[in-house]
């Protein structure tokens, strides 16, 4: 997971090589929670899960390389972020949560 200060989800998808095939926005008192699900653009196919966390003197993005391989489990994780407002400080522990037994 790579933490960066000043790209947005789409420049980070871009950087990748990615495209994205999810993006959802939640905004909440001047906060700006945005999420994404990206693909790669080569096989094997690749989906990376996005965050990203906007407030007036902050903004963080962070993302999740080669989440899964199948779509629907990319974007549930994805839905699943935007439902609990997780901040991209956040993403690494909801994601070794999601792979505990």
């Amino acid at each position: 997971m790579k933490e960066t200060k000043k790209e947005t989800l789409e420049e980070q998808m871009a950087a990748r090589g990615e495209r994205p095939v999810l993006l959802l926005r939640r905004t909440e008192g001047g906060r700006e929670f945005r999420y994404g699900v990206g693909v790669t653009a080569h096989p094997p196919v690749r989906y990376s899960i996005y965050a990203e966390y906007r407030a007036t003197d902050m903004h963080t993005a962070t993302h999740i390389p080669a989440f899964s391989g199948d779509r629907d489990t990319a974007e549930s994780f994805c839905s699943l972020l935007e439902r609990m407002q997780a901040t991209p400080l956040s993403l690494q522990a909801i994601y070794e949560d999601s792979l505990t037994p």
